[in-house]
């Protein structure tokens, strides 16, 4: 009888332990599980990124010019975006920009895929791809008087490069020169 009850104990035991065995299994893939997660969102906030515009404005200071993107109203008629960019002379000099080697300025419309814990930008529509870009390009230098604005416009009929429309959303909007700065008082 005394044999009995030891069998017994031991299939208990053993039992218990095979237990403990899975439960031990499910909390190391349980802390796997949340190490990783937390793991992704570290990579996620540690990539530097671009802060988007939503409805808002942005700016920007380089070499005594200060930018600033923004979107204007939407027009009734054609649902057309404004998009504006000025650029502020802010030393007492005069800035002449050159634009002898790139087109004038460009307008991106981006819109931002969510891939996981990441959102990365995709270009949906570029001024410099579209058809009617043509009025920014005749003029070659411009000069911009101290503490003078110049504001660059274009309209966004809310298609993409290819001329689908687009699909309501948030977009972000980034202004760009491509030009070099010249000072021609010296």
């Amino acid at each position: 009888m005394e044999n009995t009850e030891r069998a017994t104990a031991r299939v208990r035991h053993s039992g218990k332990r095979l237990h403990d065995r899975k439960a031990d299994a499910k909390l190391v893939i349980l802390l796997f599980a949340c190490l990783f997660v937390a793991f992704i969102v570290l990579v996620r906030y540690s990539i530097v990124s671009h802060p988007s515009l939503m409805g808002g404005e942005a700016n920007q200071s380089s070499d005594g010019l200060y930018y600033t993107v923004r979107i204007a109203q939407q027009s009734q008629n054609n649902g057309a975006i404004t998009l504006l960019m000025s650029v502020t002379n802010t030393t007492g000099l005069p800035k002449t920009l050159d634009f002898t080697k790139s087109s004038k300025v460009d307008f991106v419309v981006q819109q931002q895929l969510n891939m996981f814990f990441d959102k990365i930008p995709t270009e949906i529509w570029r001024y410099s791809k579209s058809s009617n870009n043509l009025k920014l390009k005749q003029q070659r230098y411009l000069t911009i008087m101290p503490n003078e604005e110049r504001i660059f416009s274009v309209n966004w009929n809310r298609t993409d490069n290819s001329g689908d429309k687009v699909s309501g959303g948030r977009y972000t909007v980034t202004g760009v020169i491509n030009t070099g700065t010249a000072n021609k008082d010296a």
